[in-house]
């Protein structure tokens, strides 16, 4: 090979020693000018680089046992996250209808019960009769408010149409 005065050249290589051993080794190489003799000469000295060798898979096959590692405690994240989502729409689902069957018979017996007393007092304009009006008004008013916080806790539409089409009602 062709030299030039000033280069340096680093090479890793398997050594055979004479007593049969075998080490990890760089040879580094480094041409230069020899003016008096008018050529271009090269020392070359080896360095055994056995531990750093060693060091270096020790250390690659922790990495790569880290990596095994995270990849999954990643997977386990996962699959968690998916039960833990799944757990949440149940309860939700739970809440929503127990909230509907309980508070929803609740608020609509106390309407019928409303209505009633408003029929036994008749279309007579009294206190009475006001203070029952504005009483059915609170009631619808709570009743609505029930049904939006039952439905927002576990939209019909999802069970129904599937998450597309409830995402798109909910951005609605």
């Amino acid at each position: 090979a062709v030299f030039r005065s000033g280069t340096r050249q680093i090479s890793e290589l398997k050594i055979h020693k004479r007593s049969g051993n075998i080490f990890e080794g760089q040879l580094i190489s480094v041409n230069f000018q020899d003016h008096d003799a008018g050529r271009v000469r090269c020392q070359s000295s080896v360095i055994d680089i056995t531990h750093r060798k060693r060091f270096e898979q020790e250390l690659e096959r922790r990495i790569n046992e880290r990596t095994r590692d995270l990849r999954y405690s990643e997977q386990r994240s996962k699959i968690l996250s998916v039960k833990l989502m799944e757990a949440r729409e149940i309860e939700c689902k739970r809440i929503a209808k127990e909230l509907h069957d309980s508070a929803g018979s609740a608020l609509t017996a106390i309407q019928y019960a409303i209505e009633r007393k408003l029929g036994e007092i008749g279309e007579v304009p009294c206190e009475k009769r006001t203070c029952l009006e504005d009483i059915m008004g609170m009631v619808n008013t709570t009743a609505d408010e029930v049904r939006r916080i039952s439905r927002n806790l576990h939209p019909s539409v999802l069970e129904d149409l599937g998450i597309h089409a409830a995402i798109r009602a909910f951005i609605r």
